[in-house]
């Protein structure tokens, strides 16, 4: 009796431990399994936060990057015509003080002091002819091809360029024509000229007034520079109002 009562002890002890054990386990492996699924939220939380900071520094890269994209193109262009106005209008209505064609130039005009031969010699600069005005009526801008006048070479059919006065009110032209002619004596103010479309050679006179007399005007003058020669011909560009 006694050795079967140890027996069934034993058994029984042996059934109570491996319960023990058993739920020892499954406690083990759900502790496990919530410590995985913690550290897998931890793990999420992270990244989305991280992907979140990433894409907050990408967009904010690319409003920078935007901004000085849009800066140095807006230098590079020039002023806005309210803009340059500003910075040259000196309170005289009668005095032209600059001529604008956005995108392009931005020239303050130099008055030639009673010298038709002078035209200044400095960037972003343009001399007002003033015997134009004299003779014709009509304007007359000048600037060498190795300063402001390269500019004038970027003009073209169409475009609208503004006359602007000391007082800040400006004119609007609309460029219309186009005109090169070769100088038969490049270095005299007296050359004759040929017509490099038509072939014609005019005297310096009837160009002058070709060029510069009939509808109302504004005209663009600097030289061509071929063959070494700096003065080699002339370049008009004429714009009407």
């Amino acid at each position: 009796m006694d050795a079967q009562y140890t027996i069934e002890a034993e058994a029984t002890s042996a059934a109570y431990d491996n319960v023990i054990s058993t739920a020892q386990s499954i406690n083990q492996a759900t502790s496990t399994q919530r410590a995985i699924e913690a550290a897998t939220a931890t793990a999420q939380a992270i990244a989305s936060a991280t992907a979140q900071a990433i894409a907050e520094a990408t967009a904010q890269a690319i409003v920078d990057a935007t901004a000085t994209a849009e800066a140095e193109a807006a230098a590079a262009r020039g002023p806005s015509l309210d803009q340059f106005i500003n910075q040259v209008k000196n309170g005289n209505s009668g005095q032209v003080v600059g001529v604008y064609v956005d995108g392009l130039m931005a020239l303050r005009v130099v008055s030639q002091s009673g010298n038709p031969a002078y035209i200044n010699s400095s960037w972003g600069t343009a001399t007002y002819m003033y015997q134009v005005k004299q003779y014709t009526g009509n304007d007359g801008v000048g600037a060498h091809n190795n300063f402001s006048g390269a500019s004038f070479f970027g003009l073209y059919s169409g475009q609208d360029v503004y006359l602007i006065y000391g007082n800040g009110s400006y004119r609007d032209f609309s460029v219309s024509s186009i005109k090169r002619y070769q100088a038969l004596s490049p270095n005299s103010p007296t050359s004759n000229f040929v017509d490099q479309s038509s072939g014609q050679t005019l005297s310096a006179t009837n160009l002058f007034y070709a060029i510069h007399r009939g509808s109302v005007r504004l005209t663009f003058q600097t030289c061509i520079y071929r063959d070494g020669e700096p003065s080699w011909g002339r370049y008009f560009v004429i714009a009407n109002e």
